[in-house]
């Protein structure tokens, strides 16, 4: 669906219009970039109107479990083990600890410039 026909350049750069949903900044959306592959994470940090009239989106990365290293996965384990055995929340079950591994996110500093059309 077009942006065109909104009336402040304002709301232009904040909000775009897709199979009427609104998308605004600090939004986490689903992007396909292949569509082969999982959905990507992200979120919206802004939203820009190009010269040629398309909307792109500077998001932040967020990565599952598995798209990052062995090591970063053992570090997140031992900072959790030690968040765990500090806090005075009741301990998780070991099916609901392997229930959080898989829902986990992790948050990056790696900023993307993506095309609006892409979000699911």
């Amino acid at each position: 669906m077009s942006i065109t026909g909104l009336c402040s350049d304002y709301v232009i750069r904040r909000t775009f219009y897709k199979a009427f949903l609104l998308f605004v900044v600090s939004d986490y959306v689903y992007f396909e970039n292949s569509s082969s592959n999982p959905y990507l994470i992200r979120r919206i940090e802004e939203l820009n109107k190009t010269a040629n009239g398309n909307v792109e989106a500077k998001v932040v990365c967020l990565f599952r479990r598995r798209d990052i290293s062995g090591n970063l996965n053992t570090l997140a384990d031992s900072n959790a083990r030690e968040f765990e055995e500090e806090s005075k929340q009741p301990s998780l079950s070991e099916q609901q600890k392997h229930q959080l591994k898989h829902r986990e996110l992790f948050l990056s500093r790696q900023f993307e410039s993506l095309p609006a059309t892409h979000i699911r």
